[in-house]
């Protein structure tokens, strides 16, 4: 487990550093309840939950990237490059937030350059 994020609804999703993907947990029977695929090798680092739409953002550190995923479908719905040739720039971007604007923030590795993307 890398990082959790409470959905509202009694839910917390865990992401799942070395098995590639998201764990969700119901928070009162303390039960796995579902596990949601990420893509092999992809490194889920932080996520962010957007608790009316049912949607989790994931930073995936191996693949530069971040995922919207749809936690009622249970699957990525679209992938977003913030590494080689994205917005940040660099490999791995390894810190992710996401303003009430809808825009998303990256901190790439080495600290520098941060990076905003509208969503």
């Amino acid at each position: 487990p890398r990082s959790l994020a409470s959905d509202g609804a009694g839910k917390v999703v865990v992401t799942e550093k070395q098995g590639a993907a998201l764990a969700v947990i119901d928070a009162r029977s303390r039960a796995l309840v579902a596990r949601i695929a990420l893509p092999p090798g992809s490194m889920p680092h932080g996520l962010v939950i957007e608790r009316q739409a049912r949607l989790a953002w994931v930073a995936l550190e191996g693949r530069g990237s971040v995922v919207r995923v749809d936690l009622a479908a249970g699957r990525i719905s679209d992938e977003i490059g913030v590494g080689p040739g994205g917005i940040v720039g660099t490999r791995g971007a390894r810190c992710h937030n996401f303003d009430p604007r809808r825009r998303a923030h990256g901190l790439p590795q080495n600290r520098r350059n941060a990076a905003r993307a509208d969503l």
